[in-house]
């Protein structure tokens, strides 16, 4: 039963990991959008926008602060995303996971019936809070976002680190 235990932790643990990873990915394909619609188009060196941000064959340009934002978080997407799926020691697993908590959110039935998962909770296809981490630490972790990327990229730029978005 331990075992069972130990493989819940660490499946939620994964969730909350996914629950970053697509918080920030939203959070960066929503950025780079408003960044494409409101950045000069040319180049201005002596306004700091001389970091390139291409959109299927038009150019923008971005300050040092806005590249290095994107550039966040593309990395944190990415570290999130990995943690997540190295946790679960299985991609299709982690995926199947992420899957299953949208839709027993959404409609309280899972398209994917893993034996893990009925034993975790005795329901058909139900697994213990797991769509509440998901969508709990996505929403967390968007709120913190929204609040510090500005500000790290701020401290990065100062320091002499630019990412490229």
């Amino acid at each position: 039963m331990s075992s069972i235990s130990s493989i819940i932790q660490r499946q939620n643990i994964a969730l909350i990991f996914m629950g970053i990873a697509f918080s920030s990915l939203g959070y960066y394909l929503l950025l780079r959008s408003h960044f494409v619609d409101t950045q000069p188009k040319g180049a201005s060196s002596s306004l700091g926008f001389t970091y390139p941000l291409t959109n299927h064959g038009s150019s923008v340009f971005l300050s040092a602060e806005q590249a290095t934002e994107l550039g966040v978080l593309k990395y944190a997407f990415g570290v999130s995303f990995v943690l997540g799926v190295l946790l679960t020691r299985q991609a299709t697993q982690t995926v199947r996971l992420v899957i299953a908590a949208l839709f027993l959110a959404t409609e309280g039935v899972s398209p994917y019936r893993s034996e893990t998962l009925k034993r975790s909770s005795g329901k058909d296809g139900g697994f213990n809070g797991s769509p509440s981490l998901f969508f709990g630490s996505a929403a967390l972790s968007l709120v913190i976002f929204w609040l510090s990327i500005p500000r790290v990229a701020a401290v990065l730029v100062l320091t002499g680190v630019i990412l490229k978005p």
